[in-house]
């Protein structure tokens, strides 16, 4: 159960962009090339730091990267769910490395 404290502080307005309708709003999408060959992912056309993150079917968070350049990641075989994130923008993909 969450009450609001006395300093002024709400996070929950931080969490609804629209009041209206109460939905969050979707991220920008990240500018970056996310490309599987085998079983390595390339990441290419990365302009500032961004962290990757591999997430099992499940939704289990697998392995964190943080990337500041371009740069290959080793994937081991199975299916993944990858996120790129950079600030507020961020692509997500699904792969599946037989």
């Amino acid at each position: 159960n969450f009450t609001k404290g006395s300093d002024g502080w709400d996070p929950l307005s931080a969490l609804i962009a629209d009041e209206t309708t109460g939905l969050l709003s979707p991220k920008a999408e990240l500018d970056v090339d996310l490309t599987v060959l085998g079983e390595t992912l390339h990441v290419n056309g990365v302009q500032t730091p961004l962290q990757i993150q591999v997430y099992n079917l499940q939704g289990s968070l697998q392995a964190r990267y943080f990337v500041s350049g371009n740069t290959v990641l080793s994937l081991s075989k199975g299916f993944w769910i990858i996120r790129a994130t950079a600030g507020t923008q961020q692509k997500i993909m699904k792969v599946w490395i037989p």
